[in-house]
């Protein structure tokens, strides 16, 4: 509209300047016209750690960090948590629509094709310390893998990038389990491709060496299954003493039954853990049932 613009007035040389609005947001390039001087470089914007300066703009996803609102391609994070996989969201995200039933099937046979990793990635891995940080571990593994797929260079392919994300998503989480177990100075596991996404995910991580016929538990496979970017809040009259990474996982938890508070409707944590642990902890409770 012909009215979105701002009126700049420079009071060093009194000159006024008429800068337009862009999608509620200023172009900082348009500040260059404001010189005190022809040899001046003009002004500037200063914006530490970008609080306040919009670097892009996303077809994808939609935050307010303020009003905890998190939508990816228009969807509440909410809606998605209750009622999608994590490979439907992937879907999602990359398609612009989710998946009906037929699409689904064929996307999750696709992504679950490539959940294999050569058997050389395993001796490399295994030149790693058992305590070597598992980040940098998964960073030199997966850019390992481009030495078994050169064609990953062939970034201008539509149908090449297409193959990379299938690789990609089938494989991570078959590295992150690896990599698990390999700090624990456990056998690896393969995939079961018997399992869904995330039940494989576990069965990579938690089957005992010691019980075959071990299965993940489905409980958790939902909760692990929901997005941790999701913006709900525990439901707890004590949740802002939980870490703020954890509360959506915990909010999560407790709309599928895996966790409840105490009869006051305190959630009581009795102290800073980390996401291994909860895991452990949950792990080995659901176990015993």
């Amino acid at each position: 509209m012909e009215n979105e613009t701002l009126t700049v007035i420079d009071n060093r040389t009194g000159k006024s300047y008429t800068l337009p609005f862009f999608k509620g947001c200023i172009r900082t390039m348009d500040l260059r016209q404001i010189k005190v001087s022809d040899d001046d470089f003009g002004v500037m914007g200063y914006d530490p750690a970008f609080m306040n300066t919009a670097s892009c703009q996303s077809a994808i996803t939609f935050i307010d960090g303020d009003r905890g609102i998190l939508r990816y391609r228009g969807y509440p994070i909410e809606q998605l948590a209750e009622k999608c996989s994590y490979l439907e969201v992937c879907y999602l995200i990359l398609y612009g629509e989710l998946p009906n039933a037929e699409q689904l099937k064929q996307w999750e046979q696709d992504v679950t094709h490539h959940s294999m990793v050569p058997e050389d990635v395993k001796k490399l891995l295994d030149g790693f310390q058992k305590d070597a940080h598992p980040m940098g571990t998964l960073m030199s593994l997966v850019a390992a893998l481009s030495t078994y797929y050169p064609d990953a260079k062939n970034i201008a392919d539509p149908a090449c990038r297409k193959l990379q994300i299938l690789r990609l998503l089938g494989k991570t989480p078959t590295l992150a389990a690896y990599i698990y177990r390999h700090s624990l100075g456990l056998p690896y596991v393969a995939p079961d491709h018997s399992f869904s996404y995330t039940e494989n995910f576990m069965n990579m991580l938690w089957k005992p060496v010691a019980d075959p016929a071990w299965k993940p538990n489905k409980v958790l496979a939902r909760a692990l299954d929901l997005d941790d970017s999701s913006s709900a809040e525990p439901p707890f009259s004590d949740a802002r003493y939980i870490s703020p990474w954890a509360r959506s996982s915990v909010a999560a938890a407790v709309s599928t039954g895996l966790i409840k508070g105490y009869p006051a409707g305190d959630y009581r944590p009795l102290g800073a853990v980390t996401r291994a642990e909860c895991a452990a902890v949950i792990h080995r409770a659901l176990s015993s049932f």
